[in-house]
């Protein structure tokens, strides 16, 4: 399951899916983060939440209204990002 993820993730964003591999960001407690990063985590929170589809389908990317590189942004630090915003 991991492999074909992993595939479709590198197709379609072009770039390695290293929140596969490994709990993103949760070696780094203290990173700081923008405003805007800190809103595009809260868009993609909503559509994740509303579980409507897999956080790795295009529709999902679309749904939540970001770029390609916000998106794999948001993913690839969503553990920091998440513990950031919920300290707000």
């Amino acid at each position: 399951m991991v492999n074909s993820l992993s595939n479709f993730f590198t197709i379609y964003f072009d770039t390695p899916p290293t929140c596969l591999y490994r709990a993103c960001a949760m070696n780094e407690p203290t990173k700081k983060f923008t405003t805007q990063q800190r809103d595009n985590f809260r868009a993609y929170e909503r559509v994740r939440k509303g579980s409507r589809w897999n956080m790795y389908d295009p529709r999902a990317v679309r749904a939540t209204g970001l770029d390609r590189e916000e998106y794999v942004f948001v993913m690839n630090n969503f553990a920091a990002l998440k513990a950031t915003v919920e300290k707000c």
